[in-house]
């Protein structure tokens, strides 16, 4: 194969435009959910970002920032956007040099219509990016040769300073497809990858010299090689692989809903008769190699949501396998086909589209379409509205963080405040940025003194413990993951918590009236899951603070209030209002009533609750399920002396705290030993 025969057809370019319109015509006009405005922000300030910090991504993220059009947030969609317009066009040359040129143009359209991907295009995000360099590697590759091994060798390099994760689950393909090019290519790999390994890390270099700069936005802090390597290797998210009996299947087993609600059923048939199929088995064993491996780290979470288009990012490597099967499968069913029945050639082939690409089609332009998102903004705005002068503010969880973050260091919105991560807060973060937050770092390590040194990962709720003695500022978080002992100490001030002074009633209300009712008639509401959701929550906490008070009157008027922004009847909120309504969210007052929200609670118990904490009963892990497999019964007694020892041990067990905050939304009060 000569070099001539990589370059992209004129419909396979075509194709790419395709895609890359769709993802625009969808894409957010402004800021969007997950990591969206912590990207925007980064890329515009030259921040730096979470683990592992993306410096290659951020690098060309800072020129896409200065296009003249649009906010900032919407100029990095086109970025994004563009990216999947490449995967959609490489694709389809990747499969047309392993089969025909139908059969490429059937991948890349599938591939380029598929919500997985089109999710990545219509948000600021990086891995439609990571995936653009993995098909890259795979187009060098089939150049076959020492040439093209040392040039797959590149964008590989890249991809380290992108996605870490996502170029190791695809090495193991790739050394299959690298094995059609003999052994003697393979020595040409080695040199280049030694020559490359070089600049390749210095892409890393990245982070220290901008978190020196002092940035808006220095998540880590990364001054130090320790802390570099720390967060190039995302080992903070450790504790996110940490998983429990059982879940790796249904892990597995959501990977597959995840797949035939991405392609429909006929698209992973198809793929699947490929894998059967294809003439070149290296190919195939190439493409179950990117399949496995490429699942491995969504499968291997303990934190996996099926829903989440982050998790959908990870897994654009085995998308665009089972996206190549399905049009080589295609193409090889209509060539049997044409052989016994000529005439039926055309009419089946175009239901293979509609089934295909027309359902894959459908699915996006329910799940990706995001050009009516407002929630964002207007939640972030109300945030920081709320805040009472000078306020220190510490938003919990990506919804409430980096639309605040965003607004208030790249808008200059509300200057007087503070806008610190308090997932992101570590006492290396307060030596090097307490001053600017109005903290006195020197007052929070002498507070923590007969607690040093603090685990890594418990770190941020240790801090906060301390804070009140350490600033003069107001000091507001949101709801959720908060230390037992300061549950009681809460305040509502709007959307905050205040932790050291007074509460703000009235600006409960203005929230309402002013934000989230004019916010659940907008046009783009109903498809706004993360808003739902992360609202009803809000709701249901804050109901049950008023209820574990003896304000039911308030607690009555939240819950509904948050069962009118969800709608959903299986919901949390809509139980917690039913159970207020019925009398039945005070101790002993009986189990889960019957009704349509009994089905979601059923995960609950998948690990077999209680029967698990008998069997291990020094699993931390174990206490918070049978703690909520004994709150789903009512017995909140027992729930909450499950949840004591955990406590006890490790104070900010994240699940724990969760099944402790639902034990005060239904009216019981669990504490720490």
């Amino acid at each position: 194969m000569s070099p001539a025969d990589l370059a992209p057809t004129s419909r396979e370019v075509m194709l790419g435009v395709a895609a890359f319109a769709v993802a625009v015509l969808f894409g957010a006009p402004g800021l969007t959910w997950h990591d969206g405005g912590e990207l925007a922000l980064a890329a515009a300030t030259a921040g730096v970002a979470h683990a592992p910090g993306e410096p290659a991504w951020l690098t060309l993220a800072a020129v896409a920032a200065r296009l003249p059009i649009g906010e900032l947030p919407f100029r990095l969609t086109i970025f994004s956007a563009a990216t999947v317009g490449a995967c959609a066009a490489l694709l389809a040359g990747v499969v047309r040099r392993e089969s025909t040129a139908a059969a490429g143009l059937m991948a890349g359209a599938l591939f380029g219509a598929s919500s997985g991907l089109q999710l990545q295009g219509v948000r600021p995000e990086l891995y439609a990016f990571a995936a653009v360099l993995g098909l890259l590697a795979v187009a060098a590759a089939q150049l076959g040769g020492r040439r093209g091994l040392a040039l797959a060798v590149l964008p590989c390099c890249v991809a380290g300073a992108v996605h870490p994760a996502m170029l190791v689950a695809a090495v193991p393909g790739l050394a299959v497809l690298a094995t059609r090019s003999g052994a003697r290519a393979w020595g040409v790999a080695v040199v280049a990858a030694a020559a490359l390994l070089v600049p390749g890390l210095g892409q890393l270099a990245w982070l220290p010299l901008r978190s020196l700069a002092d940035p808006a936005l220095d998540v880590g802090s990364p001054r130090t090689l320790e802390r570099v390597l720390f967060m190039a290797s995302a080992q903070g998210y450790a504790r996110s692989f940490e998983l429990i009996d059982g879940q790796l299947m249904r892990n597995l087993i959501d990977h597959g809903r995840m797949a035939i609600q991405e392609l429909g059923p006929v698209s992973c048939l198809l793929a699947a008769a490929a894998a059967v199929l294809h003439r070149d088995r290296r190919a195939t064993l190439a493409g179950l190699f990117f399949v496995g491996f490429g699942i491995l780290p969504s499968a291997l979470q303990s934190a996996f949501q099926w829903h989440n288009p982050d998790l959908r990012g990870y897994l654009l490597g085995p998308l665009a396998v089972l996206c190549a099967g399905a049009g080589v499968g295609a193409v090889r069913a209509l060539q049997l086909l044409a052989a016994r029945a000529p005439g039926a050639t055309r009419p089946v082939a175009v239901a293979l589209a509609l089934a295909t690409v027309g359902l894959a089609f459908t699915g996006t332009a329910e799940r990706a379409r995001l050009k009516d998102l407002e929630s964002p903004r207007r939640l972030g705005t109300a945030l920081l509205d709320a805040a009472p002068p000078g306020a220190l503010l510490l938003p919990q969880g990506d919804t409430w963080v980096y639309p605040a973050l965003y607004q208030r260091w790249w808008e200059g919105r509300r200057p007087d405040t503070q806008v610190v991560m308090l997932h992101g807060l570590g006492l290396a973060e307060l030596d090097f940025h307490g001053a600017r937050h109005g903290i006195d770092a020197a007052a929070v390590r002498a507070a923590l003194a007969p607690h040093l040194p603090l685990p890594a990962g418990v770190q941020p709720e240790w801090i906060l413990r301390a804070l009140p003695s350490a600033t003069d500022r107001p000091i507001l978080v949101t709801d959720g993951f908060l230390p037992p002992e300061m549950l009681a100490r809460r305040q509502p001030v709007g959307p905050w918590l205040r932790l050291d002074g007074p509460g703000a009633p009235q600006a409960e209300e203005r929230y309402w009236a002013e934000t989230l009712q004019p916010l659940s008639t907008g046009p783009g509401w109903a498809a706004d899951r993360v808003a739902r959701v992360a609202l009803s929550r809000r709701f249901g906490a804050r109901g049950g603070l008023h209820l574990a008070r003896g304000d039911g009157p308030t607690a009555a008027r939240l819950f509904e209030r948050g069962g009118l922004l969800v709608g959903d009847p299986s919901s949390m909120i809509q139980l917690m209002r039913f159970r207020h309504e019925q009398g039945q969210d005070t101790p002993g007052s009986g189990g889960l009533p019957s009704g349509p929200w009994a089905a979601s609670f059923d995960r609950w118990d998948d690990a077999g609750g209680r029967a698990l904490l008998v069997a291990r009963p020094n699993c931390l892990d174990c206490g918070p399920l049978a703690a909520a497999a004994a709150t789903m019964q009512g017995d909140f007694a027992t729930a909450a002396a499950d949840l004591r020892p955990v406590f006890g041990v490790r104070p900010t067990h994240p699940t724990a705290l969760i099944v402790a905050e639902r034990l005060y939304t239904l009216g019981f009060e669990a504490g720490a030993p």
